[in-house]
């Protein structure tokens, strides 16, 4: 291609003005036929041409070079049966055909799963093109699961300025008449009601099968035996889970083979059922009268959702003062009810100033240790009676204490507890109020004991609140120094059988909606029990403790 400009010798106001008095003189002489005009007017023409500098120019194209991608799909249905040798296979051909083509440089991208967006070999494309203008097109080899597919070409692809729009070529992989046979799970709940049945919807497939089948479907909840139902493949169908108990429960969900599918890696699916109670069963064990316990008493109490077992601790069962079991108006500590029977229908157990004194074995202690690894929750309160010999940080709960104190670790003195920086974030403390009253008791914790993350700090930064995981479907475990410790959480069923122990006689408080959440089976015959005297056990059982 030649073209044509012009670079004149002198600027462009000097070279016009020239040419133009150069044509007028021309002009004028060749009208008036004025002598010698015409030579004249071919010297004023070559001399404007001189001025002008016309310059002839000839444009030649070399071709350049161009970059072809070849995009590698290595994701999970890759993996499948032929289909990863047919692509090795196809790329090495490929390579073949680019090296024998001058200008043209081949690159690979390999794509691999991306997690929850799937295949995406189009985004994999476009975050690998550097220069457009040197794109010449690309290829897939893919066996067609494509994520990210929209629904025209990139603009890489469309056509510019002297050049036509790339191409884009796919190699499929695998063959046509192939099968496979997937379940999948359209509708599933988080959350399930105890008692009460978990509705889960399924749909099985059969790829490359447009005949309809029967499929037998297990489902197996939690360790109970597996349920076995028949459904007709490409329609959704309803599945009923019985939720037993609190806590997580993985459901598995598997369908029978197709005969002659690639793979039965699709065949299972497994999710979650977090099973709830509609109410919080709370145990509330008192070991002695005290002022306390008519707070947590009212606070309890003063929640509509809440199921409250209050029991109080009067006397031990080393202490008998010869009063007859006919005056007593007082029930015995219902322990095996209580820790093994049935410690798996609370949510949540609170142990308030509660001393041993033998009253609980280490297997009915074990239970609870159980009952909170398995995500039920557990709160200690509790002072200086913790560091004696003999309390529960000597027991098996103390395998689930998230700190314990020092021998000497009573700090008598006024302070107020700070939340730290992962306090003000956790769920457990983050709610307290910016500005409260001070404390006067704190625990001395020893450094190397905190098994948690710290949340409130007390004197001297001493640790005054932390917080830790026992199990990992069990919630946070936290250890309120002044108070005591205990996750929060969900109950499951701990195991173990022990025989009950002779307890001490209590007081049955009530919970907000009866006189007790088990009913009469919780009462032990006292009979066997040494007695206290009939004046001081009504005014205990009217609740006026403190």
């Amino acid at each position: 291609m030649t073209t044509l400009s012009f670079s004149p010798l002198l600027p462009w106001l000097v070279v016009i003005p020239f040419l133009v008095i150069c044509l007028g003189f021309s002009t004028y002489a060749v009208f008036r036929r004025m002598r010698g005009a015409i030579p004249r007017f071919l010297t004023f023409l070559i001399a404007g041409i001189w001025l002008l500098n016309p310059i002839s120019h000839r444009i030649a194209y070399k071709p350049g070079a161009s970059d072809v991608y070849v995009v590698l799909d290595e994701s999970p249905s890759m993996q499948m049966a032929h289909r990863q040798a047919e692509a090795r296979a196809a790329l090495e051909k490929i390579r073949n055909a680019a090296g024998q083509e001058s200008g043209l440089n081949l690159k690979i991208i390999h794509a691999t799963d991306s997690g929850s967006e799937g295949t995406t070999l189009f985004t994999d494309l476009q975050n690998a093109v550097t220069d457009p203008r040197r794109f010449a097109g690309a290829i897939f080899i893919t066996d067609g699961m494509v994520h990210d597919a929209p629904p025209r070409l990139p603009r890489i692809f469309a056509a510019d300025t002297g050049r036509g729009p790339r191409p884009l070529n796919v190699v499929l992989t695998g063959k046509k008449e192939e099968t496979d046979r997937q379940i999948m799970v359209l509708e599933a709940p988080t959350y399930g009601i105890v008692g009460k049945d978990a509705s889960i919807v399924i749909k099985v497939i059969d790829h490359g099968s447009t005949e309809k089948h029967k499929a037998q479907v297990s489902l197996q909840a939690g360790h109970a035996a597996p349920q076995h139902v028949t459904v007709e493949t490409g329609h959704a169908e309803t599945l009923k889970v019985p939720v037993k108990a609190a806590g997580d429960m993985p459901v598995v969900i598997q369908v029978s083979p197709l005969q002659g599918e690639m793979t039965t890696a699709n065949n299972i699916e497994t999710l979650h059922i977090n099973g709830i109670r509609e109410r919080l069963k709370v145990l509330l064990v008192s070991g002695a009268p005290n002022p306390g316990e008519r707070v947590w008493r009212r606070l309890l109490r003063s929640d509509p959702a809440v199921d409250l077992v209050h029991f109080t601790i009067l006397r031990a069962p080393e202490q008998d003062d010869g009063t007859s079991t006919d005056e007593m108006a007082l029930v015995v500590f219902p322990t095996q009810a209580l820790f093994e029977k049935k410690i798996d229908q609370f949510d949540l157990i609170i142990l308030d100033g509660f001393k041993t004194m033998g009253l609980l074995p280490d297997a009915y202690m074990e239970n609870i240790a159980r009952f909170v690894q398995g995500g039920g929750g557990l709160l200690l309160l509790t002072g200086p009676e913790f560091l004696e010999d003999g309390s529960l940080k000597d027991t098996p709960l103390a395998q689930i204490l998230p700190a314990t104190a020092e021998a000497h670790g009573v700090m008598d003195r006024k302070f107020v507890p700070q939340l730290t920086p992962l306090g003000q974030r956790h769920p457990v403390v983050n709610g307290l109020p910016p500005h409260w009253g001070p404390w006067y008791r704190a625990l001395n914790v020893a450094p190397a004991s905190v098994k948690g993350d710290v949340v409130m700090k007390g004197p001297d930064e001493n640790p005054s609140s932390s917080s830790a995981r026992r199990e990992r479907d069990a919630s946070p475990c936290c250890f309120p120094i002044r108070s005591g410790s205990g996750p929060v959480g969900r109950g499951r069923r701990p195991a173990g059988a022990t025989p009950a122990p002779a307890g001490p006689l209590v007081d049955e408080g009530a919970s907000p909606r009866s006189g007790t959440t088990f009913g009469p089976d919780l009462r032990e015959p006292a009979r066997h029990h040494p007695a206290q005297s009939a004046t001081a056990n009504r005014r205990a059982c009217r609740g006026d403790t403190a």
